[in-house]
């Protein structure tokens, strides 16, 4: 444990602010201050390795550098409602495929597109709405560019998603800039 410690103190720790970048990085640093090191009973040298490989696979295996690795079904925020995101050509779109409440109370039908801004639209059903567009993968777990409506109250917003792990995303919709803005996290659903 001392070679950890040891370690851990010659590194500079403004290279981990990114952890998932450095993760490799710092396991090499690591895996050859162990093998250099004193440590004579190979039995603690075989365990220090395997607690590494096996932090640094789980610690790395947490995001991808997929584009596609938001594509599926993914339920949102509040649990009102699932959205299925899908390639189309370099971009990524998603479309309601569930929703909690399908009925709406008044009518007895399923639920339209009623707070939509144009009158046109207002009968388009929700369940198979594209409410998700023009998402562009920039390589760091990130979609960008994109822009999201809320069925809600009939706007629509810019829109970037992060994926948090293989099975969590963060849906940032905002106006003009990043700051000013509301996210929801959303969980990966089976198909």
């Amino acid at each position: 444990m001392w070679v950890i410690l040891n370690t851990a103190k010659k590194i500079n720790w403004a290279c981990l602010l990114d952890l998932r970048q450095n993760t490799a990085a710092l396991l090499l640093i690591l895996l050859k201050n162990i093998l250099s090191s004193g440590i004579k009973h190979i039995e603690m040298k075989t365990t220090l390795l395997a607690f590494l490989i096996f932090t640094g696979t789980s610690v790395m295996s947490q995001t991808s550098k997929d584009p596609d690795a938001i594509t599926g079904v993914w339920l949102t925020g509040e649990g009102e409602g699932k959205v299925e995101i899908f390639r189309n050509t370099e971009k990524f779109q998603g479309k309601i495929v569930w929703l909690k409440e399908p009925i709406d109370e008044k009518t007895g039908k399923p639920k339209t597109d009623q707070n939509h801004p144009d009158k046109a639209n207002r009968d388009r059903p929700i369940i198979g709405l594209v409410n998700l567009w023009g998402f562009k993968f920039n390589s760091k777990d990130k979609w960008e560019n994109g822009r999201v409506y809320d069925p809600k109250n009939g706007k629509e917003y810019k829109c970037v998603i992060s994926l948090k792990d293989l099975n969590t995303l963060e849906v940032r919709g905002y106006v003009g800039i990043t700051l000013i803005g509301r996210t929801e996290i959303w969980k990966r659903q089976p198909r």
